[in-house]
C-alpha cells in the first residue's frame, strides 16, 4: 500500500514538471494561470494543447507497456519477454512503414497499420514458438527471430525511402512529442476493453503461473488462456505503437521494477500499470531539460536510463 500511495503522489509533481518544462518554459504563476482558464493565450494553448495531453499520454503508454509486459513474462515464464522482445513493437512499425511507403495510406490509417502489423508479428510468434502446444520456454526466442526479420525489412524500406527517411525515423525513435487529445482519445477507445477483459480473467492468469496441471486440475485449457493473454499483451502494445512510436524498455524494465520492489509472488497489476505509466512521464519530462537544443525522442531517453538499470537489476536477481 505504501509504494501505491508513493507513485500515486509522484504523479502530481510529475504532471507539474511537464506542464512547466519546454521550450517555452512556465513559471508557477503563470502556470496556475494558464490552468483556470486566465493569463496570456501563448500559455493557454501550450498547457491545453499540447503539454497536458502529451503528460497524460505518456502515462497511458508507459502503463499499457508494462501491463503488456508483465503478462507477457507471466504468459511465457520468462522474464526477458516484452513487447520489444516478441516481435509485437517491430511487427507494428514495420506495417506503418510499409503501409506508407508502399501503399501510399494516409496518416490516418496510421494506427490499424501499426495493430494489424503487431498482431500478425504476435501470431507468427506463437506459431513459432509451438502454436497450439505453445512452449513458454521458445517464446522469447520465436519473438528474437520475428523482431529480427521485420526490423531488417523496415531498414530496407527506409533505404528505398529517401527523403522520407529521416521523418520515419524519428517516428520509431519513439515519443509524445506533438500528439494531443485526438491521439490519447483514439488510445484510450483501444486499450479500455483489453484492459477490462484482463482485469475479469486475472485469476486465469494466477493459475497458470502454478503450472499446467494445476490449471488442467482445474478445467483450465493452458494453451488458449495462454493465446488469450498474449492476445491483450499484443493489443496493448500494438495500441501504443499506433500514437506514440515503438517505445522499449518500458515493458521489460517496469515488471522487474514492480517484482522488486514488492516481493509477494503474485505482483498486482494496478502497481504495475502505475509503476510504467510515472517511469514514462519521468521520461519525457528529462526529455525536456533546460539546456539542451533539441528534445531528446523518448525512446532514447528509456534507453538510456532503462539499459543500466535493467543490468543492475538482473545481477542482483541473478536472472
Amino acid at each position: 500500500m505504501k509504494l501505491q500511495l508513493l507513485l500515486a503522489a509522484m504523479m502530481p509533481l510529475l504532471l507539474w514538471g511537464g506542464l512547466a518544462a519546454g521550450h517555452v518554459p512556465l513559471g508557477t504563476e503563470r502556470l496556475w494561470a494558464a490552468l483556470q482558464g486566465q493569463g496570456d493565450g501563448l500559455a493557454q494553448v501550450v498547457v491545453w494543447e499540447l503539454r497536458l495531453p502529451r503528460a497524460l499520454l505518456a502515462f497511458v503508454v508507459g502503463g499499457c507497456l508494462s501491463l503488456s509486459g508483465l503478462v507477457m513474462q507471466r504468459v511465457s515464464r520468462n522474464p526477458l519477454a516484452s513487447p520489444a522482445l516478441t516481435g509485437v513493437s517491430a511487427g507494428a512499425a514495420l506495417a506503418v512503414v510499409a503501409g506508407i511507403l508502399l501503399g501510399q495510406a494516409g496518416i490516418g490509417l496510421t494506427p490499424w497499420l501499426a495493430m494489424a502489423g503487431g498482431l500478425v508479428a504476435g501470431l507468427l510468434t506463437l506459431l513459432l514458438a509451438g502454436g497450439r502446444q505453445l512452449q513458454p520456454t521458445r517464446i522469447v526466442l520465436a519473438g528474437v527471430a520475428v523482431t529480427a526479420l521485420c526490423g531488417g525489412l523496415t531498414t530496407t524500406l527506409l533505404l528505398r525511402a529517401e527523403a522520407d527517411a529521416g521523418e520515419f525515423l524519428f517516428w520509431m525513435a519513439g515519443g509524445v512529442a506533438g500528439r494531443s487529445w485526438p491521439q490519447l482519445q483514439l488510445l484510450l477507445w483501444c486499450v479500455v476493453p483489453a484492459l477490462l477483459a484482463l482485469w475479469l480473467t486475472r485469476r486465469n492468469l494466477a493459475v497458470l503461473e502454478n503450472g499446467d496441471d494445476m490449471a488442467l486440475s482445474l478445467g483450465i485449457r493452458p494453451a488458449r488462456w495462454r493465446a488469450w493473454y498474449l492476445l491483450l499483451a499484443t493489443l496493448l502494445a500494438t495500441s501504443t505503437v499506433a500514437v506514440a512510436g515503438p517505445i522499449g524498455f518500458v515493458g521489460l524494465l517496469a515488471p522487474h521494477l514492480v517484482r522488486f520492489l514488492w516481493p509477494e509472488r503474485w505482483q498486482p497489476f494496478g502497481l504495475c500499470l502505475l509503476l510504467g505509466g510515472v517511469l514514462l512521464m519521468g521520461a519525457d519530462v528529462l526529455t525536456r531539460l533546460p539546456g539542451t537544443a533539441q528534445e531528446i525522442p523518448l525512446g532514447v531517453m528509456t534507453a538510456l536510463l532503462g539499459g543500466p538499470l535493467l543490468l543492475q537489476l538482473m545481477v542482483r536477481e541473478k536472472l
